[in-house]
């Protein structure tokens, strides 16, 4: 074989797996929750953030999520949502991190149920959307 075709495709052998790796570095995504027992479908679903305009108490409550806004790149791939969620303690406003090209925004679907969990008195909270997107997410890869 000509070594300048053999240079070539090392080069893009090199390229595509420097691509792969970079676009795996950090796996799903920052707000993914971890657990052997979730399959990666499942873990797509949970977003943990923070709760900001309301003290609640430890628990879980279920909701529907009616507007994200503010969408906004804060780098490493990842954007920051802020979303408006309407529960029976009122609506909750919960902002979280994600990585879009992977993990769609909670209301992304239009208004969809989802289930708080309030972590602890200072607000940190884990939503878990209860739709299934694994059709829509495949046919975006």
């Amino acid at each position: 074989m000509n070594k300048g075709i053999t240079v070539f495709l090392i080069l893009v052998v090199v390229g595509v797996v420097l691509g792969v790796a970079v676009a795996n570095k950090g796996g799903t995504t920052g707000n993914v929750v971890a657990s052997g027992s979730l399959q990666d479908a499942d873990q797509l679903k949970v977003f943990q953030g923070k709760i900001t305009n309301a003290k609640l108490s430890t628990g879980r409550l279920e909701g529907v999520s009616v507007t994200d806004k503010g969408c906004y790149g804060v780098g490493g791939g990842l954007v920051e949502c802020n979303t408006d969620i309407e529960t029976s303690q009122g609506s909750i406003n919960f902002i979280y991190k994600h990585n879009m090209n992977i993990q769609p925004c909670l209301s992304m679907y239009g208004k969809e149920k989802v289930i708080v969990d309030i972590l602890d008195a200072n607000g940190n909270a884990k939503v878990t959307r209860t739709i299934d997107i694994t059709d829509d997410m495949s046919s975006m890869h």
